[in-house]
């Protein structure tokens, strides 16, 4: 058996292969989708959102191999001419970058799903009711007494000192809560945002009538140090929590979100409409539920301590991707493009090779040249972003410096010997050429998929 014929036996299997997967996929995918439609989960836990992109991504995958293998066994059927593989290498690139893309359209549109599995979204008062009524039948001798609050951030980015791994965020803006007359005079008129410190607090309203009382206060430089995900850079995400916290939760007080005071709680809620962050796209903001193990009653005997409420009111931000790491990207791009251009300069036919001027010591100086740049500006995205663990991008760059080292290696050996079919075969290097563009491009898939999912 030649080694075509060994080839097409691998194409079948891998088609075989990658349908029965893809029926696999597909049932997984329908199956999650009824999951969603019986509504018995919020579209954005952690769980949900996990399982929806990953079967999407996974059924993605699925097709992108079927449609390859089924490339590689027409060719290895029908085409006669090496030179015809040019067009299945581009075929097969192009479905590389399609699915590249989808990866990354999916991340943006679809968000990113919160991490802890503790938190509950809230959108409505009815899923705060079940919500709470499910944490209060574990312990029904101690019952919430539930305030109102609302939050208006008015100004929000983010800052890092220059001995700081990671960003701060400074936040100003309104709080307010509303305290029924029902509630006893005991109970203290205030709130706390544990997390932020070095701000202020200041009441700026507080009016009554004959049902409740509201109160304002306007908070201004509140620090929130919170710890960012910054190795999936360039497209990395920020959750912003600000945590809200009555002073008197061991007697079992809890912040509620105030939702009769927002017009609309769709995607976007309590923010100022021109509020922008340098850098950043806000995706969406609301209000939820963590719950919290204190692991103490903070010598109270009525604290419920354990799975205890707190309110959090979240904004969920992704970086903007060209506007940050876009020269980066486009560098690596050009990089790969300068490579490729360089491997088709190996060929053995005197006039062309004397029109190109190729020769293994160019090859080598372009490849060195090209290696130089890639480490100075991998450096200086190092510095610019201070990233302390190995980033998503740096792993592109990891394919380009392997990339570069390799046609340096084949540069070599393509002058050197006559003998190495796998180098110089049809005498012109065509099977690194052709591969090229599919390993680059399928690598960084690879790699996207391992990262983010």
């Amino acid at each position: 058996m030649n080694i075509k014929k060994l080839w097409l036996l691998f194409a079948c299997l891998g088609f075989m292969g990658s349908m029965s997967i893809l029926g696999w996929n597909y049932r997984a995918y329908n199956n999650v989708k009824k999951e969603i439609a019986k509504k018995e989960h919020h579209p954005e836990e952690a769980s949900i959102q996990r399982m929806y992109q990953k079967t999407l991504i996974n059924l993605s995958l699925s097709i992108l191999f079927s449609l390859m293998f089924l490339l590689l066994i027409f060719g290895f059927i029908y085409i006669r001419k090496i030179e015809y593989w040019w067009i299945i290498s581009g075929i097969v690139s192009l479905l590389g970058i399609l699915e590249l893309i989808f990866i990354w359209n999916l991340l943006y549109e679809r968000g990113f799903y919160y991490s802890q599995e503790f938190f509950k979204p809230i959108t409505s008062k009815t899923e705060q009711h079940d919500f709470l009524q499910t944490i209060q039948n574990k312990n029904p001798e101690k019952p919430f007494i539930t305030i109102p609050t609302g939050i208006y951030v008015e100004h929000l980015y983010f800052a890092r000192k220059d001995n700081d791994v990671y960003p701060g965020i400074l936040v100003n803006g309104i709080i307010w809560q509303r305290y029924s007359k029902v509630i006893p005079a005991e109970i203290q008129r205030n709130i706390i945002l544990p997390g932020a410190n070095q701000g202020t607090l200041q009441e700026i309203f507080r009016t009554s009538n004959e049902k409740e009382q509201l109160i304002g206060w306007y908070f201004s430089g509140s620090a929130l140090f919170q710890h960012f995900d910054l190795d999936k850079f360039p497209l990395d995400y920020r959750h912003v929590e600000i945590q809200l916290l009555h002073p008197n939760f061991e007697k079992n007080v809890i912040c509620v979100p105030d939702f009769e005071s927002y017009y609309s709680v769709n995607n976007v809620i309590g923010l100022r409409n021109s509020l922008s962050i340098p850098h950043w796209h806000i995706h969406k903001s609301f209000f939820g539920f963590t719950l919290q193990n204190f692991g103490t009653t903070f010598g109270h005997t009525n604290f419920v301590y354990n799975n205890f409420p707190q309110l959090i009111f979240f904004i969920m931000t992704h970086r903007i991707l060209w506007d940050t790491a876009g020269i980066y990207l486009l560098l690596l791009l050009i990089v790969a493009i300068i490579l490729f251009v360089t491997l088709l300069a190996f060929l053995r036919y005197e006039t062309l090779t004397r029109l190109l001027g190729f020769s293994t010591i160019g090859v080598v100086g372009v490849c060195s040249s090209l290696l130089f740049v890639l480490i100075s500006s991998h450096m200086e995205m190092r510095t610019d972003i201070s990233i302390a663990g190995t980033a998503y991008i740096e792993w592109l760059y990891a394919i380009l410096y392997i990339a570069t080292i390799f046609i340096t290696i084949s540069a070599i050996l393509f002058a050197l010997s006559d003998h190495l079919s796998w180098i110089s075969y049809k005498e012109n290097c065509i099977i690194t050429k052709l591969l090229y563009w599919p390993l680059i491009i399928y690598s960084t898939v690879l790699i996207t998929v391992v990262k983010f999912y």
